[in-house]
């Protein structure tokens, strides 16, 4: 097929006095040019991609369209048909530099409309050709609206929308194995009305345009916090023009189209700061729907845009300096090898887990869990569920070795009950692993929280329990014939809610956390009085809330682990002055496992025993808090603690 069609090479520059006074509204929008792509009425189009940097085909910049009645084109600035997927097609993105199978190519995603079948496909512009390279399954509804996202780890997502709001992001190709894959990872309630989308990877901003409403940010990170941000609202809810259609994100921004006025708005985004860039009359257009934009420069926008009524390709150029908008902390990500099933049901129900080590064989050790809504949940070193107990509405717990419990020495899991403020307690049986309810300590705090264990000697063991209100009580666990009891040795208060408590009994301290303040140490003992001190506090490293916490114990070098709720991560510190700061790390996604990472990380724990295999360094256990792929109530994740000796480098 031959498209007749003489793009004008026209240089376009738009001064920034122009911007600058459409800005202030000094004068009324000033006129984008655009030079039109000749002779394609008929082709029912709907998106029109500039491809620039790689386009090397006889040194003629290329584009990518999609056609209702032709397919996924390739065209030049000739107008050429380079190259064609033949189909029904009018939603497209693309990706440049995707590796897969040890080759960078430039990835464009597409939908069939007819099959509504995403299709990926591989575009070379040195060769002017297009390759399928997958056609992926239907999602459970029709698709009006695709966008592509590619992580730190190298993923590449594709968001696709529904119009009645319906959304899903699925992994579409694994950065670790370079392979194209179908994988749903998480659904997303999205507002009705909701068919455009566009991802800044560089700050991994979700866009999407609600007609008749404006425009909005969500997190496109499979672990992002729900939740979403005004960027443009059309009147009467805001001060802009009438309506929104299409949209393309840039690093640092957006770009929006309003059909109503043939208007194209430019907006800045830095966090939560936006503000209008520029805003252009779209001269020789009449109802632009679609906008796509790629980066030509440091200063250079170029831009493609589809006039629905005159069914014509229009390109142009936008003045755009570099912006130097605060992209996510890049963290180290490691990666989880093991998860346990979800819980029950949805919502903030998974919260705290706690390691068992085996004495006989570490193998065959445990992980315990608590449920928020139901109890304690006990598993095994693959994940699988061996016990569950309804004791209550269990937030915190930990265990214990070596207490005499009638005629047998068992190991002791005591977990904060809030039901009823109390401590349940059970014992653990060193032969066979199962754990019995063997007691419950009373408290006399009003909203018992956070719980951690203190076994300074064989034979005892202490415990430490916190309140909201800031309160920490120690306690001493007693045999009672059979049952477990405790007496109280011991209290003292930080000043605003703490959760998270370890105790390192290689130097008889406590490391407690406040989550709203940062983390202090004091004495573990009873006698060793009520003053804390500081190991770091929220700013830098940590991000409140601080939550879970645990120590990675070695004869030599200890190390305490911190979740850092709010920028969910987890930092490591010296368990011993001046507590440096060792680095921090993300839990990420584990495609060829099928492991979503780990996010708004509520407890966690980490022995450093050797169980075998990827965990003979130890582990590290911790709860997800938004557990995805695909979306699923909260469960654990087990991570291999040499991944994360050797990316920080620690000893």
């Amino acid at each position: 097929m031959m498209i007749k069609t003489t793009i004008k090479q026209l240089s376009l520059t738009v001064s920034l006095a122009a911007m600058i006074a459409a800005i202030t509204g000094c004068n009324s929008e000033p006129e984008l040019q655009t030079r039109a792509i000749q002779n394609t009425e008929g082709l029912s189009g709907e998106t029109i991609i500039p491809l620039f940097n790689e386009s090397a085909h006889e040194g003629q910049s290329l584009w990518l369209a999609t056609s209702e009645n032709e397919g996924l084109l390739l065209l030049d600035d000739e107008g050429k048909v380079r190259s064609q997927i033949k189909g029904s097609n009018e939603l497209l993105d693309i990706r440049q530099s995707v590796t897969i199978k040890g080759e960078p190519v430039l990835l464009a995603a597409s939908v069939n409309k007819e099959s509504n079948r995403p299709l990926l496909v591989a575009v070379d512009t040195k060769e002017g050709s297009l390759k399928t390279l997958a056609s992926l399954p239907s999602p459970s509804f029709d698709i009006d609206g695709i966008c592509l996202y590619r992580d730190n780890q190298e993923h590449v997502y594709l968001f696709m929308l529904n119009g009645r709001g319906a959304g899903q992001q699925w992994l579409v190709v694994d950065g670790a194995t370079q392979q194209t894959v179908s994988r749903e990872v998480r659904e997303l309630a999205l507002p009705p009305l909701s068919s455009y989308c566009s991802v800044d990877d560089s700050t991994h901003a979700l866009y999407i345009s609600e007609e008749e409403v404006g425009v909005w940010k969500y997190g496109a990170h499979p672990e992002a916090a729900p939740g979403r941000q005004v960027i443009q609202l059309v009147q009467p809810h805001g001060s802009s023009a009438e309506n929104v259609a299409g949209l393309s994100a840039f690093p640092g921004g957006v770009m929006v189209v309003d059909p109503d006025t043939a208007t194209i708005s430019g907006y800045k985004v830095d966090g939560e700061s936006v503000e209008e860039a520029f805003a252009f009359k779209v001269a020789g257009a009449e109802a632009p729907e679609s906008v796509s934009v790629a980066r030509d420069s440091d200063s250079t926008l170029r831009v493609g845009l589809f006039d629905d009524e005159a069914d014509q390709y229009l390109a142009a150029d936008v003045d755009w300096k570099k912006s130097d908008a605060a992209a996510d902390g890049e963290f180290l990500t490691i990666l989880p090898e093991v998860q346990t099933p979800p819980m029950g049901r949805f919502g903030d129900v998974a919260d705290d887990p706690a390691i068992w080590v085996n004495p006989d064989d570490a193998h065959q050790s445990l992980v315990l869990g608590t449920n928020k809504k139901q109890g304690l949940f006990v598993y095994d070193m693959q994940g699988k569920e061996l016990q569950s107990f309804t004791t209550g509405r269990l937030n915190n717990v930990d265990v214990r070795y070596d207490f005499s419990l009638g005629r047998k020495t068992v190991d002791v899991a005591t977990a904060s009950n809030r039901t009823d403020n109390s401590i349940a307690v059970y014992s653990i049986d060193r032969e066979s692993g199962r754990l019995t309810e063997s007691g419950k300590v009373k408290t006399d705090l009003s909203e018992i929280y956070g719980l951690c264990m203190y076994q300074p000697e064989p034979g005892r063991i202490d415990v430490f329990v916190n309140d909201k209100d800031g309160t920490y009580q120690q306690y001493r666990l007693k045999a009672r014939g059979m049952s477990i009891a405790g007496t109280k040795v011991r209290t003292f208060k930080v000043d605003s809610q703490p959760e998270g408590c370890v105790a390192n009994e290689a130097t008889e301290q406590l490391f407690v956390g406040e989550e709203g303040a940062g983390v202090w140490v004091i004495g573990a003992n009873e006698d060793d009085g009520v003053k804390l001190e500081t190991v770091a506090k929220i700013g830098g490293a940590l991000v409140d809330d601080v939550e879970g916490m645990a120590v990675y114990a070695q004869e030599d070098h200890s190390y305490l682990v911190v979740s850092s709720q709010g920028n969910d991560s987890y930092a490591i510190f010296d368990t011993e002055k001046p507590y440096a700061y060792r680095g921090s790390f993300r839990v990420g996604l584990n495609a060829a496992k099928g492991i979503d990472g780990a996010s708004e990380t509520d407890g966690l724990d980490v022995s450093s025993a050797n169980f075998g295999g990827v965990f003979s360094e130890g582990m590290l256990v911790v709860q997800d808090g938004r557990n995805q792929m695909p979306s699923s109530p909260q469960n654990f994740k087990y991570i291999p603690w040499k991944s994360i000796q050797s990316a920080l480098k620690l000893d």
